[in-house]
């Protein structure tokens, strides 16, 4: 990404940094658990130019833990990261993406951290009107081919294509 000039951002659950925790999800998908991201790697990925997030400590789902644990959560992740980067962390995506799994306390709580965007998983594409604090985020991990990450890039969807591809094909129907 750094040779092709692509901009990207790691969204960091500070509680794992440095450790051999596995998150809940990943422990019922597979048999075995992934090495979590060392100090070292986020100071390395922050001095190649790319962005480093807040994703909470403990990778709690925000629409249902209590305010306490939420400023928590949030203030500590950020403040976390900070200390790993040496410079300010000012991006937010909370953990799960889903409107369910945030509420107006836990943005308001993000907005008063210092936070300047909030990042959510539920779908959608930057666009004139889309809100600091309800940006829409896509993912890549490596299960994702090439042609994923490049369509995400450009900012579309196979429903988009097959839509459009609908369309010609009905257009050329209807002319022959």
């Amino acid at each position: 990404m750094k040779v092709l000039g692509i901009p990207a951002c790691a969204f960091i659950n500070s509680g794992f940094v440095d450790t051999s925790r596995t998150f809940p999800h990943d422990a019922a998908k597979y048999p075995f658990s992934y090495e979590m991201l060392r100090s070292s790697d986020v100071e390395a990925w922050s001095s190649l130019g790319f962005e480093v997030g807040a994703h909470t400590v403990n990778h709690v789902d925000l629409g249902e833990c209590t305010i306490e644990v939420a400023n928590h959560e949030i203030v500590e992740c950020g403040q976390d990261l900070e200390k790993m980067i040496g410079k300010p962390v000012d991006l937010f995506s909370f953990p799960y993406g889903r409107p369910d799994n945030i509420n107006a306390l836990t943005r308001h709580i993000i907005q008063t951290a210092g936070y300047i965007a909030l990042f959510s998983a539920h779908g959608g594409f930057i666009g004139p009107n889309t809100k600091s604090y309800d940006i829409p985020r896509g993912g890549a991990n490596y299960e994702s081919s090439p042609v994923y990450c490049l369509l995400q890039i450009e900012g579309l969807t196979l429903s988009q294509i097959g839509a459009k591809l609908r369309r010609i094909c009905t257009r050329s129907t209807e002319v022959a």
